[in-house]
């Protein structure tokens, strides 16, 4: 499933699945919700336990995405 392989584990008696990428879970049915990332302008993405995601935003962003500016974070006065 999404591109995961199959592999035989305990002589061919189970077997287990490595994902690809930005998957997860026992048939890789689980979509990672940071890849690729959503957030903007150098943000982090933390996934959430619910198939959801928050950007850690750098200093003068904010925003769900990080896509807010500050235009006080340059100290232009």
């Amino acid at each position: 499933m999404n591109g995961g392989t199959c592999q035989s584990i305990n002589g061919n008696v189970g077997y287990q699945c490595i994902c690809p990428s930005g998957f997860s879970g026992p048939r890789c049915e689980t979509r990672d919700a940071c890849t690729p990332n959503p957030c903007l302008n150098g943000g982090t993405c933390m996934s959430n336990n619910v198939g959801g995601f928050a950007c850690q935003c750098p200093p003068g962003f904010s925003g769900q995405r990080c896509e807010d500016r500050d235009p006080c974070a340059s100290q232009p006065c």
